[in-house]
């Protein structure tokens, strides 16, 4: 016998209620996080175009950001991925050039490995996040 077919109908009603506000707050949560990573990446993406001059970079970066929040499965786990790699290459770049970057450059490294590294264990990772982009699909 299944636990649900022991309870009262008003049971299941409670239990069912609570389920969705457990899963609509983990949907709230996950379109927290998946909004600001797309903000992040584009104002980095901007701060970037500023400095190289690379605008279709940017607007690349802004279409992807854009894809995530409406919850475009692919785009999260190549999100993921390129955020990964960012944060593994970048510090390979801290660890070779430390010596000859400014002094205030390795915090600005770091931080940038610090947020990609996040970045990506979130989202691949976490169940608020899955859960946004399933609600999204299912829209």
């Amino acid at each position: 016998m299944d636990k649900m077919d022991k309870m009262t109908k008003e049971q299941r009603e409670q239990a069912l209620l609570e389920y969705r506000q457990r899963l609509d707050k983990k949907i709230k949560t996950g379109r927290t996080v998946v909004y600001v990573i797309a903000i992040i990446n584009v104002v980095m993406a901007g701060a970037s175009a500023a400095v190289n001059f690379n605008l279709i970079s940017l607007i690349v970066q802004i279409v992807f950001s854009v894809a995530l929040c409406a919850g475009v499965a692919w785009v999260r786990f190549l999100f993921a991925a390129g955020a990964g790699f960012n944060a593994i290459t970048t510090l390979m770049l801290l660890t070779t050039a430390a010596a000859e970057l400014p002094l205030w450059m390795p915090f600005v490294i770091v931080f940038n490995v610090v947020i990609c590294a996040a970045s990506c264990v979130t989202l691949f990772y976490s169940e608020s996040v899955r859960e946004f982009m399933r609600a999204r699909k299912r829209r």
